[in-house]
């Protein structure tokens, strides 16, 4: 005999989500005072990025075209004179050089054709693959874990007392 007492409590439903009643406007500057905030953290490693990375690149650039051993203050300005020199001037290194420019034109536009065209399809059948998609994406996954791991012990016997660096 069932009685009220022995019978499952009925189910309550959920309480309504309390949606964000600001006005448009007040959730705008909000987020764009959030945005501001994020740009204000950001600029030191944009700057320094731009002061170590862009200016050497540029100024190597620069170089490019001047005359300089590398060691004397004093430079000459040669104009597109040393690239001429380097790409049809010398027999022995012209074509060394242009081979070296197609092979690394090669490098810069097929691997990265290359890495999309193979990984995002690998990608795809990972995440599609249900019975053993924790196994295979921690097989995929342990190569990034190990190699910070091999560089810490590798670091480590160099540095200790009796490492290799202080016999």
């Amino acid at each position: 005999m069932a009685t009220d007492i022995d019978a499952a409590p009925a189910a309550v439903p959920p309480r309504p989500r309390t949606n964000d009643v600001r006005k448009p406007r007040a959730r705008f500057r909000e987020r764009r005072n959030e945005a501001a905030w994020g740009y204000l953290f950001v600029a030191p490693a944009v700057l320094l990025f731009l002061l170590m990375g862009a200016y050497t690149v540029v100024y190597g650039f620069g170089l490019s075209f001047a005359q300089w051993n590398g060691f004397w203050p004093q430079w000459h300005w040669r104009g597109f004179k040393n690239y001429t020199d380097l790409l049809g001037g010398s027999p022995t290194y012209g074509p060394l050089v242009k081979k070296a420019a197609t092979n690394t034109l090669w490098v810069v536009i097929g691997v990265p054709v290359l890495t999309v065209l193979i990984a995002f399809p690998l990608a795809i059948v990972l995440n599609s693959v249900k019975r053993f998609q924790g196994i295979l994406r921690s097989v995929y996954f342990v190569p990034y874990v190990t190699t910070g791991i091999a560089v810490y012990f590798a670091w480590n016997y160099i540095l200790e007392p009796g490492g290799a660096i202080n016999l």
